[in-house]
């Protein structure tokens, strides 16, 4: 295994499918980031969501819960049945997003510069990975890199000019895109920070359709936790919706993530469809 960052957790499926491994940087929440199921397949790993796997084996969108298909097994059975099967347990996976290297390197580059700050009682990667992975899984693998960096010009002591020289001019305007705009309170800096987005999002910059995965994607993942820890979160996400919708949706651009935010915090009446 040559990412000493991930532990493997090993489940049984359907005989059809063998083995399937749970790949675990981040132990805060089943689904966060870090914790979507990998299936062997065609001599190598297959990344993918819950409904992924959903689709390929039938057990369900909780399918680490589901007995009747899966069941843990520990190392020493895992190797046995990869063994007969052909299964390399601890190959790298080609479409994770931990395999990029600008994307490790703004990793670590996040790790150092966030310090010892905390997304909840969870060091801050644990966020950074959840909006990571959710970019991933939504097939924006190309914002993924800024998904790790998206919170350093507002939350660091990093400024725009060093973010630039290691990262450069498209990433740092994406990075600066995503940051909130100065103000009293948070209602100000919402309200400074949209008026800028949609002159932005008028100009229609190159780089516009990756920044605004990043953002949806971290919104996604903010709403995600508070579904699971903060109630009082979830209704502030909630009040926002409607006009974080009117400033960032546009057709087209990450709908698969728009599509889970509606299903989290929009009425009925406010899908895409």
């Amino acid at each position: 295994m040559t990412n000493t960052r991930i532990q493997f957790s090993f489940f049984v499926s359907r005989p059809r499918w063998g083995l399937i491994r749970k790949r675990s940087t981040n132990p805060r929440s089943m689904w966060a980031g870090g914790f979507y199921p990998e299936i062997w397949q065609d001599g190598r790993w297959v990344h993918g969501s819950p409904y992924v796997v959903d689709a390929l084996t039938g057990m369900g969108e909780d399918p680490w819960s589901c007995g009747e298909y899966s069941e843990e097994v520990d190392l020493e059975a895992a190797a046995e049945r990869a063994e007969v099967l052909g299964i390399d347990l601890f190959a790298d996976n080609p479409d994770d997003p931990h395999t990029d290297v600008i994307a490790d390197q703004a990793r670590e580059f996040a790790i150092l510069a966030h310090g010892d700050q905390l997304y909840g009682k969870s060091p801050y990667i644990t966020h950074l990975d959840d909006v990571a992975t959710l970019l991933h899984i939504h097939q924006h693998r190309e914002a993924v890199a800024a998904g790790y960096l998206h919170d350093i010009l507002e939350d660091t002591s990093v400024g725009r000019e060093e973010l630039e020289q290691k990262f450069g001019a498209d990433l740092t305007a994406i990075v600066a895109f995503c940051t909130d705009e100065h103000g009293r309170n948070r209602k100000e800096r919402k309200k400074a920070t949209y008026k800028r987005m949609r002159q932005q999002i008028s100009s229609n910059y190159h780089w516009l359709p990756v920044a605004l995965a990043t953002k949806v994607a971290d919104r996604l993942a903010n709403v995600e936790a508070s579904v699971e820890d903060s109630p009082d979160r979830l209704k502030m996400y909630r009040d926002e919706f409607v006009e974080f919708r009117d400033v960032l949706f546009r057709p087209g651009t990450c709908d698969s993530m728009w599509e889970e935010l509606d299903r989290l915090l929009g009425p009925e009446g406010n899908r895409l469809s």
